[in-house]
């Protein structure tokens, strides 16, 4: 069985941490490591056209990244696809509507927002790429997605916004449920983000913070360590392959991309 890891900037770390344990002689031998892909904004435009009976990619830079050109309705696929793209709520809490708005339970002065409405604003919001996976299940490829990082408390965005750090975890916290949810009712599992990277406040902790300076946003490779260790696990229990082929696909960022 294959297995390719494509994604967007989230995943630069990933590939990162792969290198340095097989380089210590912590990640097996038959484990092979592919680095390629695309920034976020890429994976929000026509890449792939879907065919009816066939599902083509027609980005030239996509059939690299994913693996394949085209998949057909009725075809066995020998491939396992893990995709970490758009899986965070940067853009969805880093917004001047959470002054006026809350969680409900949550609101002193602000308009109470349900659950259930924030959850189908993170539906709405990842539409895309919800809509690509569901594209990938029906054409029988095995997909997994891997979680972002969680929000830095010292994201300059908090600060410039003057927004509660309560809100801002607990609307993160809604808006990935929602999408784990959405993804596992496709039978796509979620490799989420370790305990370990997490501090008792519900931010991730600051150690784990990308080395870019400015950068509050992406994670370090210690953090892409504690992901990665996760893997052969994950994979044995979801697809029943303990030793697989491991490709990582993951993208060359321009300074202003990466800070994201």
């Amino acid at each position: 069985m294959n297995v390719t890891i494509a994604g967007d900037s989230h995943i630069g770390v990933l590939a990162k941490a792969l290198v340095q344990m097989q380089e210590e002689g912590m990640w097996p031998a038959d484990l092979v490591v592919r680095c390629d892909g695309a920034n976020e904004g890429l994976w929000r435009q026509g890449f792939y056209a879907d065919q009816g009976d066939r599902l083509d990619i027609v980005d030239l830079r996509f059939r690299r990244i994913l693996g394949f050109h085209s998949l057909s309705l009725g075809e066995p696929v020998d491939q396992v696809l893990g995709l970490c793209v758009h899986y965070h709520s940067n853009r969805f809490w880093r917004h001047r509507q959470w002054l006026k708005f809350a969680p409900m339970g949550m609101q002193t002065k602000e308009t109470p927002l349900s659950r259930q409405l924030i959850e189908q604003m993170a539906l709405d919001d990842q539409e895309d790429m919800l809509n690509f996976t569901r594209l990938l299940r029906r054409f029988g490829l095995k997909v997994f997605a891997i979680e972002a990082p969680r929000p830095f408390r010292d994201h300059e965005a908090i600060a410039r916004m003057k927004l509660r750090l309560d809100v801002v975890v607990a609307v993160d916290r809604m808006y990935r449920t929602a999408i784990r949810l959405a993804l596992e009712g496709m039978s796509v599992p979620t490799l989420g983000i370790p305990l370990e990277s997490l501090g008792s406040d519900g931010f991730m902790k600051p150690e784990y913070r990308s080395d870019r300076e400015g950068d509050k946003h992406h994670a370090n490779v210690d953090h892409g360590r504690l992901m990665m260790q996760q893997l052969p696990a994950f994979l044995a229990k979801h697809f029943g392959e303990a030793q697989v082929n491991v490709s990582v696909a993951a993208p060359a960022l321009s300074a202003q991309a990466q800070r994201g």
